[in-house]
């Protein structure tokens, strides 16, 4: 199930883009919210705007962890398999999701090995579309596998970086020109779509 937790989670490591942004091979929006190839013109979202549709973009990708996982899991560890899906695709998820489903959900000793085996599959996901290792996505990886083992998600969600511009140039966010939200009661509960989605 999708939880509050695992929004801000999100929300907390994307951060908030409120313009138009160049992400990977086209532009994106808010947290990550793809836009497509193209410059989408001038289009500003609010926080809120923003966190209705990590929402929306959270409700579109679960069906995906959903099938690729045949045995019981705990939603911790669902959530850390969502988070590498949307940051990185099928790949990553196809090869957790294989030695994750060799378990058997009976035998604690299996679980526990498979665990181990999955959580060391998580830190090979560290590489860029050209294959080159990458400091910060082996820290997201990090993030992943104490969410995956140990359902930590990460003492720091009370604020949430954002931006209101980006860089001419490269269009992206600067950390120079980030600012802070504080998160406030309520802002990640999630939509009644999402709170029915139970493994």
């Amino acid at each position: 199930m999708i939880t509050s937790r695992l929004l801000n989670f999100k929300a907390r490591r994307e951060g908030f883009v409120l313009i138009p942004y160049r992400d990977g091979t086209g532009y994106s929006i808010g947290c990550g919210h793809f836009l497509g190839p193209k410059h989408p013109g001038p289009r500003t979202l609010t926080i809120q705007e923003s966190i209705k549709l990590l929402n929306a973009d959270v409700a579109e990708r679960m069906p995906r962890i959903e099938a690729a996982i045949k045995v019981p899991l705990a939603d911790n560890k669902m959530h850390a398999l969502l988070d590498l899906y949307y940051q990185g695709g099928n790949d990553g998820l196809d090869a957790v999701a294989a030695i994750i489903n060799k378990r058997d959900p009976d035998d604690k000793k299996s679980c526990l090995t498979s665990d181990r085996e999955a959580a060391r599959e998580f830190l090979e996901w560290d590489t860029s579309a050209d294959g080159t290792h990458m400091e910060g996505l082996l820290k997201r990886r990090g993030l992943n596998v104490a969410m995956y083992t140990a359902d930590e998600y990460g003492s720091d969600l009370d604020k949430i970086p954002w931006w209101d511009r980006v860089d001419e140039e490269t269009g992206k966010a600067r950390m120079k020109d980030v600012k802070w939200y504080v998160v406030q009661p309520g802002d990640f509960t999630p939509t009644p779509q999402l709170q029915k989605r139970k493994r």
